[in-house]
């Protein structure tokens, strides 16, 4: 192999160590029944005063508590544990964690 094919293969494994070097694992590999398995369902409130969020995770806002057995449509799993539902019969919506219903 000639010197300057030997640089450029060299470039090459260097630029596709570091773009998955650069990835977080989870763009790695994704289960396949993670991602929008539970969209399009009913799922309930697990504990009554279950937070209906404005975004993701538990430093955002709280923006009503549910009662326990609560259902709640699924309109996107981000496949990390959280969905965004909306209430049935109240026009609220917001991010539940999964973890915290059935």
């Amino acid at each position: 192999m000639n010197r300057n094919r030997k640089w450029l293969v060299g470039v090459a494994c260097a630029i596709v160590a570091t773009v998955l070097y650069a990835l977080p694992a989870s763009a790695l590999y994704v289960e396949p029944a993670m991602i929008g398995s539970n969209t399009g369902k009913v799922v309930r409130a697990g504990f009554t005063d279950l937070p209906l969020r404005d975004g993701q995770g538990t430093t955002s806002g709280v923006v009503m508590k549910l009662a326990h057995n609560q259902p709640l449509n699924v309109w996107w799993n981000d496949g990390e544990g959280w969905a965004y539902v909306e209430v049935p019969g109240s026009k609220q919506f917001g991010w539940v964690c999964l973890a915290n219903t059935y």
